[in-house]
This record gives structure tokens, C-alpha cells and sequence, in this order.
């Protein structure tokens, strides 16, 4: 997996929307093949008393965590962790009542923006030829990185949710893979096993992660 060192940065110039405010246009040319290891599902309904600015900030949290394990070449937990930042942002977050405010619009782009980034890494880390990820997992990426260019691309709200509502069910009828990932350690085990061993900000919910 050496080859995938330096992309973290590179990677916002291959998928090139400008970061929100920048004018740049989307570049919607999906990356290679993508995707395995997948945590439970979020249960975030259980937190829309939540704001929604409070989900941002631990999303972003999961977002730092996975950067620091692809820069780490622990790509398998980077998988991992990156698909949970995936359907947080792209399908637990945009059902919070203030998802559409004017007032959320910057975190809103800007958190379509890295998920744009983080699908064109975990498709880069799964078209390795040494990927063990699954073909179903690949498929949720693809279908969420289509998600991620329309939320970008500010999609009306009623066009969105239909959106969003489909590829949800469609991931669900994919069901979780049980295909293990790289520990923070490099041993083959479920992530994580120990977080204190890991890159994880220390400020981040170990919970949110696995909820």
C-alpha cells in the first residue's frame, strides 16, 4: 500500500470541488473501485435534540481520525473509518431538522466537499490490488459518493431525500460486512480494540464512532 502515501493531500485536487466559497466546480468522475469493514450503524435518531453544528464537530472528529490512519498506512481501520464518516455526514446528519438552514450552509458544503474527498481515498485504498474489501462495500461507497456530488452540488431538499432515502435502503439491503480490519496496532482484528492505542483525537466520542 506504499503507493498511497502523499494522496491524503493530493486527493482534494483529484476530485476537485473547490472547498465551499472557492467557485471551483465538481469534478464527478468516480475514482476506481471502493470498500469492506463496516461498523454499526449510527443512531442518530436517537440524538436529533443534538445541534446539528454539535454533529458536525464530532464528524469532523471521525474525519481527523481517518486521516491520521491513512497517513499511518493502516488503511483497513482508515476504511473502516472513513465509510462511518461516510454515512454520517451523507445520511444520519441530513435528517436533522436544521439540515437545509441558511445559517448551516458552510458546514453543510464544506462536509459534502470532504465526503467527495474521503470516497475517491477508500475507492483509491479498495482498487488496491492487495484490497481484501468487499464488492459490497465498494458498491456503498459508489453510491455514496453520488450522494456526496449531489449534497455538493445543492440538490433541492425534496430531490435530496429522495435520494438519500433510496441509497439508504439500498445500503441496508447490502448488509454489514464482518470482514475484519487492520487494529491500530497492524493485528487483524474488529476496530477498534483498544482506542487508546490509536490516533483517534483524544477529544473524540469513542461512542459516536461505534454508535
Amino acid at each position: 500500500h506504499e503507493h498511497h502515501a502523499g494522496k491524503l493531500g493530493a486527493a482534494a485536487a483529484a476530485v476537485t470541488p473547490g472547498p465551499p466559497g472557492s467557485g471551483g466546480a465538481a469534478n464527478t468522475t468516480a475514482a476506481a473501485p471502493a470498500t469492506m469493514f463496516r461498523s454499526q450503524s449510527s443512531s442518530f435518531s436517537t440524538h436529533k435534540a443534538t445541534s446539528i453544528a454539535k454533529h458536525y464537530a464530532l464528524n469532523e472528529q471521525v474525519l481527523a481520525a481517518f486521516e491520521n490512519h491513512f497517513e499511518g498506512h493502516l488503511y483497513d481501520a482508515a476504511f473502516a473509518i472513513g465509510l462511518k464518516f461516510l454515512e454520517a455526514a451523507l445520511l444520519d446528519i441530513p435528517k436533522h431538522g436544521y439540515f437545509y438552514s441558511d445559517r448551516h450552509k458552510e458546514e453543510r458544503l464544506q462536509s459534502a466537499f470532504n465526503s467527495i474527498r474521503v470516497c475517491h481515498l477508500l475507492l483509491d485504498i479498495a482498487g488496491d490490488e492487495t484490497s481484501m474489501i468487499d464488492s459490497g462495500e465498494v458498491r456503498k461507497v459508489e453510491m455514496l459518493h453520488h450522494l456526496a456530488i449531489q449534497q455538493f452540488e445543492n440538490s433541492s431538499a425534496d430531490d435530496f431525500e429522495v435520494e438519500r432515502t433510496a441509497i439508504e435502503a439500498s445500503i441496508s439491503s447490502i448488509g454489514m460486512a464482518v470482514s475484519p480490519a487492520s487494529n491500530c496496532d497492524g493485528s487483524q482484528q474488529p476496530y477498534p480494540t483498544n482506542a487508546d492505542d490509536c490516533t483517534v483525537p483524544k477529544t473524540a466520542s469513542i461512542s459516536y464512532l461505534r454508535d
